[in-house]
């Protein structure tokens, strides 16, 4: 029996998707689920495993090495920061718009609300290099595998680049970020963003729209 899946809100609380995570293909899990406990017939719980399928096995892995506590949020497929706020009927300033900037040879990242834009002169000022742009869309491919584009997370240490974080979202108590696919978000609390990137930089990087 295949359900259909819906997704939690986006308002409810934090931390109590515990179900475990599962590589195998979707007709070997639905096997299994069936056999173990009737879990096929019990829907929420199977919503949860198909949505931790969707979420690349790597963050996944990363989001529970650092032992902090995640929601994952299934959504109409959005490809902006802006879409997703409305999509989920959430303030944009508690949506998180994840930028990759090339400075110099090297990939670095950035993450500001939806509710701002990013400024290029206040990040050069924190930023030790000589050219520092927009990374383009072929370099990003090139660089940053696994995730989608348009829904990179903010997680630059997964792919050894320095990430900078704009103190606007400090004010927020959570945070909803890419989760490297169109259709899924991860809402963690902002203060663990420390624990998921421990050489995050803060500083004042957006300006209003």
């Amino acid at each position: 029996m295949i359900l259909g899946c819906w997704s939690r809100s986006p308002k409810s609380r934090l931390g109590r998707d515990n179900s475990k995570e599962l590589s195998q293909p979707f007709h070997q899990i639905t096997r299994q689920l069936d056999n173990q406990n009737g879990l096929i017939d019990k829907p929420f719980l199977f919503c949860k495993i198909l949505k931790r399928m969707a979420v690349s096995k790597r963050i996944i892995n990363f989001l529970e090495k650092a032992k902090v506590k995640y929601e994952i949020i299934k959504h109409k497929t959005v490809f902006t920061a802006f879409d997703k706020s409305q999509t989920l009927k959430v303030p944009e300033k508690i949506v998180g718009k994840t930028l990759i900037l090339k400075a110099n040879n090297s990939l670095v990242f950035v993450l500001i609300p939806a509710s701002k834009k990013l400024d290029l002169k206040k990040i050069k000022k924190k930023i030790d290099k000589e050219k520092i742009e927009l990374a383009s869309e072929r370099l990003i491919k090139k660089r940053i595998k696994g995730v989608k584009l348009g829904a990179i997370p903010p997680f630059g240490n997964l792919w050894k680049c320095q990430t900078f974080v704009d103190n606007s979202i400090k004010r927020e108590k959570e945070i909803i970020l890419n989760g490297g696919d169109w259709n899924f978000s991860i809402k963690i609390f902002t203060k663990d963003l420390k624990k998921l990137i421990p050489d995050l930089v803060f500083g004042s990087f957006s300006k209003k729209k």
